[in-house]
């Protein structure tokens, strides 16, 4: 079952449990989601600069251009890439290069690790004859919306990784007849009952994995003012989205 729906299901018996009137509108548990997810978000980075460890919090963020699911960066003949709009934070570079490894046999691909330098210290070591940039030694900075790759002219396959902007989750919905909503899954349609039928679903789920979605919970039982003493205990439930 999705997160989107257990959880919900959790806050409305948790009302209950705690004797309180009335019932979360998806309008009023998509707001919350929005300013709860946005927190745990930001602790989920602040843990990875402080480790620079891709743990299993950070991974479901985590993007690698340059691989089956992503094109790879695209870098101009100057050495210059644009940031991906959703970039966040820098997780690691490197490009792939042919490489001959003797005469007669074919060139193996090779995996070149990118150093990212500071903008100074990358100005200096171009201007350097000890620790200027070679295809072997590769070194990038960031300046502004762009990345600065050097040396120029070498890259036509690059890898990045970074950690991508968390999009807020969002809980869509069409109407059953009696009324009630109806979760409607990221990528299936509006049958007009609430939207005009055929609008693609506006759901975004939640890209928590287990150990920070109940930290997320409890901000979502505090939004609410619900007591965490009178709550459903997500452990008890399926959460094998």
């Amino acid at each position: 079952m999705d997160f989107l729906v257990v959880i919900r299901s959790a806050l409305h018996t948790s009302l209950l449990q705690a004797q309180k009137t009335g019932r979360i509108t998806p309008n009023d548990y998509n707001i919350a989601m929005e300013i709860c997810s946005n927190v745990v978000y930001n602790s989920i980075l602040d843990r990875f600069e402080e480790t620079s460890e891709v743990s299993d919090d950070v991974a479901p963020f985590v993007v690698t251009m340059g691989t089956p699911d992503y094109p790879p960066l695209a870098v101009d003949s100057f050495g210059y890439a644009i940031k991906p709009a959703d970039y966040v934070r820098r997780v690691q570079a490197g490009n792939k290069v042919y490489v001959s490894t003797g005469c007669g046999t074919a060139a193996e691909r090779k995996y070149r690790k990118v150093v990212f330098l500071p903008i100074d210290t990358f100005k200096t070591a171009m201007q350097s004859t000890l620790y200027k940039p070679t295809a072997k030694r590769i070194i990038a900075c960031m300046e502004n919306d762009k990345i600065r790759f050097a040396p120029a002219g070498l890259f036509d396959n690059v890898e990045f990784t970074y950690i991508k902007k968390a999009v807020a989750p969002f809980y869509d919905y069409n109407l059953s007849a009696s009324g009630l909503e109806v979760f409607l899954p990221k990528g299936s349609f509006h049958d007009g009952t609430n939207l005009p039928a055929g609008t693609p679903s506006r759901t975004e789920p939640i890209l928590f994995n287990t150990t920070t979605l109940y930290p997320f919970y409890q901000d979502l039982l505090k939004y609410f003012a619900i007591p965490v003493e009178a709550s459903v205990q997500l452990q008890t439930l399926n959460l094998s989205a």
